[in-house]
């Protein structure tokens, strides 16, 4: 990710959907396979491939800047045709900027049906505008009218949930969330423990608080990727530049929210860790789910090249 390798006058060759070949024009006309290819000049233009955003929350039925209870309540009222609306005119949106897939969070459902029920809206939508990576979320908010609290919430629904979503294939990851709506250390290492089991990727979405808790259960916990880390201790950032994680960076949350420190992608990317990037879409945090904003802003505050 530290050197690009440049090819002036290049091509590429691309077959069903596919990058076959690339590399000199003149080399790429005279493949065999590039006879009867169909030619796009793209001379003095940048062309960028479909990009893939790493956390969204496309449905809703809530104001923007509204709280997460806000938002709960209001799913939890709404009918379905006003979510489904809602969403595909995000996902509309987000393809019309170029997003043709996306990491679609739960955490709305306030309740196991609940969240059971936006899986599948999830799975209605699936396709509409992107390709939806859906994705179970263990948070610290439960209903109110619960009375076993957290952790009988976490024990006795969440995890059943998992299982049985992801045999009905309603869910492809989960993410244990940390810091100010999040959960602890030990019910999020339980949660992603119970994920692996049933064969579903692992992610942790974090605030910059808990940047260093964060970091560490990762590594411990062999997470896929971890979100919104922005001041790891040096060590834990060697750590995970040295691991399989992957660096889900949010400059466009960190905007939006007017925090004047962003994530040190450079650094990162010199240690040799794999970076990604995401909007972090949702109404009461960020309200861009436009990636070339977000690819824009992790150049200017992150370091990044374009």
């Amino acid at each position: 990710m530290s050197e690009l390798a440049i090819i002036a006058d290049g091509a590429l060759l691309i077959r069903d959907g596919r990058i076959e070949d690339v590399g000199p024009t003149r080399r790429i006309e005279r493949l065999k396979a590039a006879r009867n290819a169909v030619e796009v000049d793209a001379t003095g233009c940048i062309v960028l491939p479909g990009f893939i955003d790493s956390a969204t929350r496309p449905v809703f039925a809530h104001g923007v800047g509204e709280s997460f209870e806000a938002g709960i309540q209001a799913f939890l009222e709404a009918k379905r045709t006003v979510l489904e609306e809602n969403a595909a005119s995000v996902l509309t949106g987000m393809a019309r900027h170029g997003t043709l897939a996306t990491e679609v969070l739960t955490g709305y459902g306030g309740d196991a049906s609940g969240e059971l029920r936006l899986m599948r809206l999830y799975a209605s939508l699936q396709s509409r505008a992107a390709e939806l990576v859906v994705s179970l979320v263990l948070s610290g908010y439960v209903p109110r009218d619960f009375d076993g609290g957290a952790n009988e919430w976490t024990h006795n629904s969440l995890l059943p949930l998992l299982e049985t979503a992801a045999s009905l294939r309603l869910v492809q990851s989960a993410t244990a969330m940390m810091g100010d709506q999040g959960t602890g250390a030990p019910e999020a290492r339980m949660f992603l423990k119970a994920a692996r089991q049933a064969r579903v990727r692992t992610k942790i979405q974090t605030t910059p608080e808990c940047s260093d808790t964060s970091a560490a259960l990762a590594l411990e916990s062999r997470v896929t990727v971890v979100n919104g880390l922005e001041g790891p201790l040096p060590e834990l950032c060697s750590a995970l530049a040295n691991s399989d994680v992957i660096l889900a960076l949010a400059p466009a949350l960190t905007y939006a929210q007017h925090r004047d420190r962003f994530a040190p992608a450079r650094d990162l990317i010199d240690r040799g860790a794999a970076v990604s990037l995401g909007t972090n879409f949702s109404r009461e945090g960020n309200s861009d789910y436009n990636m070339l904003h977000t690819m824009s802003l992790a150049c200017r505050f992150s370091g990044m090249s374009p």
